[in-house]
């Protein structure tokens, strides 16, 4: 029992820290899980994977004049391999990829069950796979879903006959990969058999107020935490009122890099920061552990919470001693490498979803639709201004997709539901089956297992497990 309380234990202070970053990532925040895992199995932990590449994807898929190409990075897992067996291409999404990815969680359990093969492929535009020199966003017009759906195929063909695979593919992925994941099925059928979307964001809103709304279910299941963190918010509301001193009060406790005058002038950067860590938790199924924290006796919730976070982030600039809140500016930098690929993913969010997670400020600090949106124009200038998300909307079919084989899992504590296909529509879709976790967090069904998981998600995973089974089991029988 203490084993698994220190598992979770490393396993949740990874999420609390990852979540730190300027936007909460999920592909980010999966690698942070199973690296933490891994290491909390010691000397047991799998082998790490050898980092490969193939180097020679196209840059630009759809213009037969442009013969540019560039390397990108990739994953193997064989360890339960057998020959003839199906490939399971796990879809990264927003961040760099790292081997972990593949070694742990639902998807090694299902690769396990059918000696399968587990391939990942690093998105386009994120980690060391940047088709351009840099991240300008002349460059950035390469970066949208068609390229890397098209990424997927080429590498998909180059792969099957490098490694003389025979075997059917399934394509797998969860938040922005569990739209991708659905999308590429859609796209290529005659490359993949199924495909399996976890939370996947396939609905482009916007804007998305309903993702507060979630957050503060979530933390109001734990008892007198919402209550503890209105007492936060009521103490640096209070440091607010006061002006620079209080301001610079602020500066002092939260280490932050910028001054008491910079924070009056951008409360909403200061705000869209250091509620990071609460969302975060609350989005990943960890409020639990986050309101154990915040209330623990002996200090205030305001202490608890200062303590929380600077402990968890003594800096994000390794030349400094302070945490930079300034994200517009950091997302500014078109320099390669860049950390953790936040201008890419912000490049999406502004080029293609939205997902702008507007508060009105009666719980959580107020956050409004132009600050968000009006970032992408600081950042990126007029091409993004706005996000298309009609055209996504168009070409993918909203939270109506078409196709068949394909298999949505979705929680009720996932902020981004409303996101998802909708479990009424899908019903009456043939071929598309709908799995919802109750008081399942964000792609909580591709975690790896825990002896702590509620019987819904023991029950939907044993559900995804048969689905995905009967169409591989499909796939032979046609083959034969």
């Amino acid at each position: 029992k203490m084993k698994i309380v220190l598992v979770l234990l490393i396993v949740c202070l990874a999420i609390v820290a990852v979540v730190h970053a300027r936007s909460i990532n999920h592909a980010k925040v999966h690698a942070q899980k199973m690296q933490a895992y891994a290491k909390s199995l010691g000397a047991k932990a799998d082998p790490p994977l050898k980092e490969q590449w193939f180097k020679s994807q196209m840059q630009d898929h759809f213009d037969p004049l442009n013969t540019n190409t560039f390397p990108q990075k990739f994953f193997v897992n064989d360890k339960y391999y057998k020959i003839g067996a199906p490939v399971f291409l796990y879809i990264n999404g927003e961040a760099p990829l790292v081997g972990q990815a593949i070694q742990y969680g639902e998807l090694a359990i299902i690769a396990a069950q059918h000696s399968g093969l587990i391939v990942s492929l690093e998105n386009r535009y994120f980690g060391n796979s940047i088709p351009t020199k840099d991240l300008s966003t002349e460059n950035l017009k390469y970066h949208v879903v068609p390229q890397y759906l098209a990424d997927l195929a080429w590498f998909q063909k180059w792969l099957t006959t490098s490694l003389t695979l025979t075997g059917p593919w399934v394509v797998v992925g969860g938040s922005y990969s569990g739209a991708t994941a659905p999308w590429y099925r859609i796209k290529y059928p005659h490359l993949v058999v199924a495909g399996y979307g976890s939370s996947g964001v396939v609905n482009p809103l916007l804007h998305l107020p309903q993702y507060a709304k979630v957050i503060e279910q979530d933390i109001n299941e734990v008892p007198g935490c919402h209550a503890a963190f209105s007492e936060v918010m009521k103490s640096i509301n209070g440091y607010l009122a006061q002006g620079v001193t209080g301001a610079n009060t602020l500066q002092k406790d939260f280490n932050i890099c910028q001054t008491g005058y910079e924070i009056l002038a951008d409360t909403m950067t200061f705000f869209f920061d250091i509620t990071n860590p609460m969302i975060g938790a609350a989005q990943y199924g960890y409020q639990k552990d986050f309101c154990s924290t915040l209330m623990k006796a002996g200090s205030s919730p305001y202490n608890n919470y200062i303590k929380m976070f600077v402990d968890n982030f003594p800096s994000n600039q390794p030349s400094t001693e302070c945490s930079d809140i300034d994200w517009i500016t950091q997302n500014q930098n078109i320099s390669f490498p860049v950390s953790e690929g936040d201008r890419s993913w912000f490049w999406m969010k502004c080029s293609t979803f939205g997902f702008f997670k507007t508060q009105n400020g009666l719980w959580l600090p107020e956050l409004t639709f132009d600050y968000l949106q009006g970032a992408c124009a600081k950042v990126f200038g007029d091409v993004a201004a706005m996000p298309n998300v009609a055209w996504t909307a168009q070409e993918y079919g909203a939270d109506k997709p078409a196709g068949d084989k394909i298999l949505f899992v979705g929680g009720s504590n996932d902020p981004y539901s409303p996101c998802d296909v909708n479990p009424i529509n899908s019903t009456a879709i043939p071929g598309q089956p709908h799995l919802y976790i109750y008081q399942g967090s964000h792609c909580k069904d591709l975690d790896q297992a825990s002896p702590t998981d509620s019987i819904y998600v023991k029950n939907v995973r044993k559900q995804a497990e048969q689905y995905i089974s009967t169409w591989i089991a499909q796939a032979y029988t046609r083959k034969a």
